[in-house]
């Protein structure tokens, strides 16, 4: 087994593979499968030896398929069927009437085999897609683990003031100082200058840290670099730590909080510039290329084209993307331009119900033969089919406009940590007794229908 990769292979119950008693071959009773390939026919016993196996992989899923009919005839093996039926409850065979399904109608054969992977589990159980979390509840849960610790960590004011000139420390052995960067250092400055004699908490180290931020979103050059690095210093404040420093609570426990409710929060604050959700005013770029679509100042603008302009505005400023994965800029280069039928869709619409100079033309050519097939009427109708057209193909560039700037915002909702916590721990729904049931109804529906097959061959 050492020599074979053991994810192509499948642990074998000893009960359901244990041989008679007595049972032997050429005078020596052969060795157990110990494991079974999940995709290709072979096995490996008890000693590591690897062999072909008829009844491994999906040679065997096949195998099993075609020999269910003719054991179920012979007595070998039951049809299965609920507990509400004659003879009680089985369910044995549903893995081998579904090979024989799926063969009778195919799908991909690994699906077969890998659903053998764990027996009895992934027959009894179903693990569900993790839900993407909303910008409201990112917010929510950000802001409730920046709190928690607050109360629950204490330090000596010095442990502040030392970090804080080891900081300035290493700005000044890269060229930067109070004259490069004045309201960072200034900060600095405060923190180490701080009475040796009080206490230094978890919501003082917070308030730094949005000071920070405040300096880093207004200020510009060698200050906004500064703060911006600072940030990223003090977040390392709690793990440098000594533990003389600490006069309450644990730097470690308080540190995991924070990099949770800081990833959730600022997971959230990234979505909500796309969206505006969190904001009482509409501030999000949905909700403001709406207002500017619908603006009698602007007529004739589709919300393809105010998403479009709104998401191409952030790549003028820098800060605004400062914070963005590759992942999540790619998805907004997507907002404005689009995919293929966003971009066909958005052609169709400009030349039939926008500002081309070929619209009067195309109108007068539907009008013309409107007018051919239905005199007067036809003719208006022909006249107005292009526009009608048009504006259903904006209709639809608008759709897949807010489709592609929805991507964008849960992109950036899933670089969270409690997204990633989801995906680390699924939730596994059960299966239940009824559903299992179910289950063996169809199956026994499937294997008599196989079976009246054979019979009339």
């Amino acid at each position: 087994m050492n020599d074979f990769p053991s994810r192509f292979l499948v642990n074998v119950a000893p009960s359901g593979d244990d041989l008679p008693p007595g049972f032997v071959v050429n005078g020596q009773q052969p060795k157990r499968a110990a494991y079974r390939g999940a995709l290709i026919p072979m096995s490996v016993d008890e000693d590591g030896n690897v062999s072909f196996d008829s009844d491994a992989g999906i040679l065997g899923g096949l195998k099993s398929a075609f020999t269910l009919p003719g054991d179920v005839m012979e007595g070998r093996a039951r049809v299965p069927q609920s507990s509400a039926m004659p003879g009680g409850e089985s369910t044995e065979n549903i893995g081998r009437v579904l090979d024989l399904a799926t063969t009778v109608s195919p799908v991909n054969p690994g699906i077969t085999a890998g659903d053998r992977a764990i027996p009895g589990v992934l027959k009894a159980t179903r693990v569900e897609k993790p839900v993407v979390p909303t910008t409201e509840e990112l917010d929510k849960i950000g802001a409730a683990d920046l709190k928690a610790p607050a109360s629950k960590f204490d330090a000596t004011s010095s442990s502040a003031a030392n970090h804080s000139r080891k900081v300035q420390r290493e700005f000044f052995d890269d060229g930067i100082g109070p004259v490069e960067a004045p309201k960072t250092f200034e900060e600095l400055k405060a923190v180490e200058d701080v009475p040796p004699d009080s206490v230094f908490t978890a919501s003082n180290l917070q308030s730094l840290r949005d000071s920070f931020k405040s300096i880093a979103e207004g200020a510009t050059g060698a200050d906004r670099d500064a703060a911006i690095r600072a940030i990223k210093r003090f977040d390392q404040y709690l793990p440098e730590i000594d533990e003389a420093s600490v006069l309450a609570g644990s730097p470690a426990a308080t540190q995991k909080l924070f990099e949770r409710g800081y990833g959730n929060r600022d997971a959230a604050q990234r979505s909500n510039g796309l969206t505006g959700e969190l904001d009482r005013a509409a501030t999000g770029i949905s909700e403001r290329a709406e207002a500017r679509a619908q603006s009698a100042a602007n007529p004739g603008r589709s919300l393809d084209d105010s998403i479009s302009s709104k998401a191409d505005s952030l790549f003028k400023r820098p800060k605004e993307v400062s914070g963005y994965s590759d992942a999540e800029i790619a998805a907004l280069n997507r907002t404005i331009a689009g995919g293929v039928a966003r971009r066909e869709a958005r052609r169709i619409g400009y030349h039939l119900a926008g500002g081309s100079p070929a619209r009067p033309t195309l109108a007068a050519i539907g009008g013309g033969i409107g007018t051919w097939l239905g005199d007067v009427p036809g003719g208006i109708i022909g006249a107005a089919v292009p526009t009608g057209v048009g504006l259903a193909a904006k209709s639809i560039a608008n759709v897949l406009a807010k489709r592609d700037l929805n991507k964008a915002a849960e992109l950036m909702r899933m670089r969270s940590p409690l997204y990633q916590e989801r995906v680390a721990n699924p939730q596994i729904s059960i299966i239940t007794p009824d559903a299992i049931a179910d289950r063996a109804a169809i199956a026994r529906t499937l294997l008599l229908e196989a079976l009246h097959q054979k019979d009339k061959r």
